[in-house]
């Protein structure tokens, strides 16, 4: 299965202690180098991010849509459509209403 996920739905279960429900409900997560600078802004979340080997970062390939997507979206949600597109996702985790 693959799992895409932006910064917040990252970063709220994080907050609230509940960040390995991901983990039990998809095994693995993938997040974009955007996704992964915006959670490494809080350094308990940097850490986190570094001891995991659950969750995988992958640069989206689509320069051209990215930049499409900006002009409605933040990079993290940019980024991350086009890497769901990309990759075929199962579930592409957001909770942006306009993504």
């Amino acid at each position: 299965m693959i799992v895409i996920s932006d910064t917040s739905s990252i970063s709220n279960l994080f907050q609230i202690g509940l960040i390995e429900l991901l983990k039990d409900l998809y095994g693995e997560i993938i997040i974009t180098p955007a996704v992964a600078r915006e959670l490494t802004v809080i350094p308990e979340q940097e850490i986190f991010l570094n001891t995991v080997s659950w969750i995988k970062v992958q640069t989206p390939q689509n320069q051209k849509l990215i930049v499409q997507l900006l002009e409605e979206l933040h990079l993290g949600e940019s980024e991350s459509i086009a890497l769901a597109i990309e990759l075929n996702a199962d579930y592409l985790v957001l909770d942006e209403y306009k993504g």
